[in-house]
């Protein structure tokens, strides 16, 4: 503010001696800069004081009407361009609030699709998992049609857990999180995940503790590590190791208490530094269409922060992906093996 008073008064005595335009000009500069600066319009009044003061002591060979008269114009040309910017600023605000209630309006009207149809998908699930259940039980497990009905049971969970995923982050359907045995509860995780992974991916699982409890949901969790592992398996197309890992997370990553990281790693081809600053936006994917929602990272960032915890990207080309989910420790389950 005393910047702008003293280039106020500097053009004020400039105009008052000349009546040069381009300090007219000046003038209206700083009447945008006060708006700019969020300054109110009663700052005009401190600026045009000093001013004035400033053009006070001074000796003028023009008549002291001609003297108020200039510094008049200056107070006008102020006021004038402030009163432009500030309704330019108005509009422009104004129509960004119509932009952004427009925007929300629509993403409203497709999270209402989206739900509508992932009920729809869910109902139809239903019978497919429950057909492929019954299959399961009466057919032998050395027969070959026990192994199509595992196919597809295990593809119906999926799906399921898929819906599950947009529901949930859509807001229409919201788990009950409760203390989770993690390392248990990965475990069982991991090894649906690999009922459906291609023979030429391997998968690994190191758990390194075994003792921390988490409060989440089971079933979010295996959505989770689907989510990852399936990324993982497109990303190395199908040939490749991907290693999940559980262990204590470093003070520094959790600086408020105990935490565990689970790690996913892959020695796929890794992400350019432009695809990894947008992986976990919403319906954001490289693959071509009808490959991918782009909805998998979102979901698992949602899921991840609902629990209270954070997640993050390791990655660039050449030296693979691994995603970092840091969860707050419940408390310690010691009598656990």
């Amino acid at each position: 503010m005393r910047e702008l008073a003293q280039r106020y008064a500097e053009q004020m005595l400039i105009y008052v001696r000349s009546e040069d335009e381009a300090a007219l000009a000046a003038i209206a500069g700083i009447g945008c800069e006060i708006v700019a600066s969020d300054l109110p319009i009663e700052e005009i009044a401190g600026l045009q004081e000093e001013a004035v003061l400033a053009v006070s002591r001074l000796h003028w060979t023009e008549s002291p009407e001609v003297v108020v008269r200039r510094s008049s114009v200056c107070l006008a040309e102020l006021l004038i361009a402030y009163s432009v910017a500030y309704r330019d600023r108005a509009e422009l605000v104004a129509r960004e609030r119509r932009r952004i209630a427009q925007h929300d309006r629509r993403l409203a009207a497709l999270g209402q699709l989206v739900g509508g149809v992932a009920h729809e998908l869910n109902n139809l699930l239903q019978p497919i998992r429950g057909m492929a259940e019954l299959g399961l039980r009466d057919v032998p497990p050395s027969e070959t049609l026990h192994t199509y009905f595992a196919i597809v049971f295990s593809s119906a969970e999926q799906a399921a857990c898929i819906v599950r995923g947009i529901l949930g982050y859509l807001r229409q359907e919201a788990p009950q999180l409760r203390p989770l045995a993690i390392a248990g509860a990965l475990e069982k995780s991991v090894d649906f995940a690999r009922i459906g992974i291609v023979p030429g991916l391997r998968l690994r699982l190191e758990i390194v503790d075994r003792d921390a409890v988490v409060i989440g949901d089971e079933s979010e969790l295996t959505q989770v590590v689907l989510n990852l592992v399936q990324n993982a398996g497109r990303a190395m197309q199908g040939r490749g190791d991907i290693v999940v890992r559980l262990e204590r997370a470093p003070a520094a990553m959790r600086p408020a208490g105990a935490a565990v990281r689970i790690t996913v790693g892959d020695d796929g081809p890794g992400m350019e530094a432009a695809v990894a600053a947008q992986a976990f936006e919403p319906f954001f994917t490289t693959r071509p269409p009808g490959e991918g929602t782009g909805l998998g990272l979102a979901i698992v960032r949602e899921i991840v922060r609902a629990w209270g915890g954070e997640v993050s990207l390791d990655t660039a080309p050449g030296r693979g992906t691994r995603v970092t989910i840091a969860l707050p420790v419940h408390h310690e389950d010691v009598g656990r093996a």
